[in-house]
């Protein structure tokens, strides 16, 4: 009997504890007196028991606990090791999204534009040079569509860090209330540009980690309910600790300093219908800034990639192209680009932040992503799992050192201006919001608490890279 137990039960998946259970009520029936008549049939006692206790078990899973498909638990970022910094591992990307392979893009279509740069400029009464390539270059207005239109703000929370922090008490405190990733403490660090930093508790766990940007600064941002004991930063193979006073760090480092050679930038832009009102303008900037990037960084080794999202249920909720250093074909995906689909307010931006650090970043390499929306996350009553999505996504960009920087359009609202603010915030990035100034699409919410100037977006963006590069000051 124990031996057909063992070989009844070898291919049924379910916890030990549980087989034990099963095994003892079937011995025990088995070894009952049965009835002359009734033959007992072990293999079906088994299987009825197992799906009895399994479906016990599952009903008293917390619906909080029971994540939809697609969600991804993408706080695993490391090689296995308890390492304070270890190894980072390759990615891979997956969940709902749609992965496309890099394309080879031809100029082969060249006299066709010409023809139509040609039919445009003779018939509209403009400069060769400015004449629209396409039909759809020109809005229902008339104006064309073109690069250094739109018109933007920004802040650096970290550098404001004492007004910002105050909004989750005051003028966020009812947004917080379902978001609870947001509030957290803050330590600045500064060390080496590219240094990895931690924070421990007093028993030399892992509270928090961060990447120190071009200036040497990491912000790390930690649970309050944890207690910090140790700071520590490595650079290359040398690491060095010390006790923690309260308030910032600043660790003795020499002359020298280490300065990046290389540059990761990435586009995640929401296509979703109501984008609508701007997404051909953004997407002219943002050809714009892929196209200039290289002279304007004085970078040579960058490598673009751009993706976009919508909503579960449209025809994609991330669709994702790896890096590539083919700058060409970065700007025709973007080109094909048109907004559709959404329906509600809220936009699958869980996902698409997921998406964001499944990709293949360099270690070494400075990282920017420029985070397109103009709506918020859903709820979780909306969708189970969507606030540990965020949680998650945004821990491991700050970990990996990507510096998330939003581009608010028009139809923000609170909940989305704290989220993104948060997200850049807690990965050292930049927060970008559009204005009004331009005049084109609906009306642009001003960020809380925020003075800002005005400049043109695809500048702003040019010079928001250049200072996650090298360091350069955004506004002198």
């Amino acid at each position: 009997m124990q031996n057909k137990f063992k070989e009844t039960m070898q291919d049924v998946e379910l916890p030990q504890e549980t087989k034990a259970k099963v095994k003892a009520k079937v011995l025990s029936e088995a070894e009952a007196p049965t009835a002359p008549v009734r033959h007992f049939n072990m293999r079906r006692a088994v299987v009825i028991a197992a799906a009895v206790l399994l479906i016990a078990a599952v009903m008293t899973v917390p619906l909080s606990l029971m994540r939809p498909a697609g969600n991804i638990d993408v706080i695993d970022i490391y090689e296995d090791g308890d390492d304070i910094f270890p190894s980072y591992k390759t990615p891979e990307n997956k969940g709902g999204e749609t992965k496309h392979e890099a394309e080879e893009f031809s100029y082969d279509y060249l006299d066709e534009v010409s023809e139509c740069a040609y039919k445009a400029s003779t018939e509209r009464d403009v400069e060769w040079g400015d004449a629209p390539l396409f039909p759809e270059d020109i809005d229902s207005s008339g104006d064309i569509i073109k690069a250094g239109t739109l018109t933007a703000g920004y802040t650096d929370d970290n550098v404001l860090y004492d007004s910002f922090s105050k909004l989750y008490g005051n003028t966020w405190s009812e947004a917080a209330k379902d978001r609870p990733f947001v509030g957290y403490n803050r330590i600045k660090v500064t060390t080496y540009a590219g240094a990895r930093v931690a924070l421990l508790d007093s028993d030399n766990k892992v509270i928090a980690r961060g990447v120190a940007n071009a200036g040497g600064v990491a912000y790390v941002y930690y649970d309050p309910r944890a207690t910090v004991a140790k700071v520590v930063y490595k650079k290359g193979d040398y690491q060095f600790s010390e006790d923690y006073q309260g308030g910032d760090v600043n660790f003795l480092i020499n002359e020298q300093e280490y300065k990046y050679s290389s540059l990761d930038l990435m586009l995640m832009i929401d296509t979703t219908g109501s984008m609508g009102d701007e997404l051909r303008y953004i997407n002219e900037e943002l050809i714009d800034i892929v196209d200039r990037i290289k002279r304007e960084t004085g970078c040579t080794d960058v490598r673009v990639s751009v993706n976009f999202y919508r909503d579960h249920g449209d025809e994609y909720t991330v669709s994702y192209y790896e890096f590539t250093d083919d700058i060409e074909t970065a700007k025709k995906y973007i080109s094909e680009q048109f907004a559709n689909g959404g329906g509600d307010f809220p936009e699958a931006v869980d996902e698409a932040l997921i998406s964001v650090v499944n990709h293949s970043w360099r270690e070494d390499a400075a990282k920017v992503c420029f985070f397109v929306l103009d709506a918020p996350a859903h709820s979780e009553s909306e969708r189970q799992g969507v606030n540990s999505n965020i949680k998650s996504a945004v821990t491991a960009a700050s970990e990996l050192g990507i510096r998330i920087c939003p581009i608010a359009s028009s139809g923000v609202d609170t909940d989305c201006e704290m989220t993104m603010r948060t997200a850049a915030a807690y990965t050292g990035g930049t927060y970008i919001f559009l204005t009004d100034d331009s005049g084109i699409g609906y009306s642009h919410k001003a960020p809380d608490d925020v003075q800002s100037g005005t400049f043109l977006l695809n500048e702003l963006m040019i010079k928001t890279v250049k200072y996650h590069f090298d360091g350069s000051k955004i506004a002198q």
